[in-house]
């Protein structure tokens, strides 16, 4: 009965995680959906093998390799599903979240793409980060311009192979790993809004994420700086291709971080007063570099 549903692959990149990865796989193969698979990529060093031994929909593989998008590009090419799942090791989904974004996706054929929410798993929000994204409604985005509000997580991220097909996979360069550590599904969301793609954001389908950066020892506002300083690049890199709406994004984006930083400074806190010259730097960087 299950393999007249469309089959589904989910895609988790894993580094030095093992605790966490064991959570994320249970909460996944647990999900309320007949036709699925799971592929794990582990990039670790010493590999403690697979997650949840003995399950069939489970496939675990080792990789040499290093950085996040070089394990969803090589999961991606394992996969022949047409319908691509993505979440994060440090995650835990719900037991509806495979047939909710199957939903979505097949209820708007105009929707190639869904980013669900994330939402931080209990915390101490005034001694550790968990970052999140959690759109206030069900939305469509399309066109050219829609890149300016910023795109969704990719702990939490549907989409149709067709995608790939025309716009490419994801950018190496980009993300955990890399030389520009973060900000790889804010460039995909880019290239596939540009290619004339509508991407979804889907309140109602909520992963729960566990990533804890700490304030007292500066991880916290590392992980920060360092998005701002990716998604500069990411606009860098497309202006330097020749996509002039990429130079309008980073003069609107920078004047809201600016903004932002003022605030930052006039509360006498520094989370946030460095995020423009981050951004700056990395479009920069990104224009500089990134052919």
């Amino acid at each position: 009965m299950g393999y007249n549903l469309p089959r589904v692959s989910v895609i988790i990149p894993t580094f030095q995680r093992p605790a966490d990865l064991v959570r994320c796989v249970r909460s996944v193969l647990a999900c309320e959906y007949e036709n699925f698979e799971v592929i794990v990529v582990d990039q670790s060093i010493v590999s403690t093998g697979p997650p949840v031994p003995g399950d069939k929909r489970l496939r675990y593989i080792t990789s040499g390799t290093r950085g996040k998008c070089q394990a969803l590009n090589y999961a991606i090419g394992e996969s022949a599903a047409e319908i691509l799942l993505f979440t994060d090791d440090d995650c835990a989904v719900p037991g509806g979240w495979i047939a909710r974004h199957l939903e979505v996706l097949t209820g708007d054929p105009e929707i190639q793409l869904v980013f669900g929410a994330l939402r931080a798993a209990p915390h101490d929000p005034s001694r550790t980060l968990i970052p999140e994204f959690d759109p206030p409604e069900f939305a469509r985005q399309n066109g050219g311009w829609a890149f300016l509000g910023k795109g969704g997580a990719g702990a939490n991220l549907a989409v149709r192979r067709s995608v790939f097909d025309k716009v490419g996979l994801f950018d190496t360069r980009f993300g955990p790993g890399s030389p520009i550590p973060g900000c790889e599904e804010y460039d995909f969301y880019c290239r596939s809004l540009w290619a004339g793609f509508t991407a979804a954001f889907d309140p109602q389908n909520a992963v729960s994420h566990f990533g804890e950066r700490s304030y007292s020892d500066n991880s916290a506002l590392l992980l920060m700086r360092g998005y701002a300083f990716s998604e500069g690049a990411v606009l860098g890199k497309h202006l330097r291709s020749g996509n002039l709406r990429a130079g309008v994004g980073i003069v609107v984006i920078c004047a809201h971080y600016a903004s932002y930083s003022v605030k930052s400074i006039w509360k006498r806190r520094r989370r946030g007063a460095a995020r423009p010259f981050d951004f700056l730097r990395g479009a920069v960087v990104g224009f500089s570099t990134i052919a």
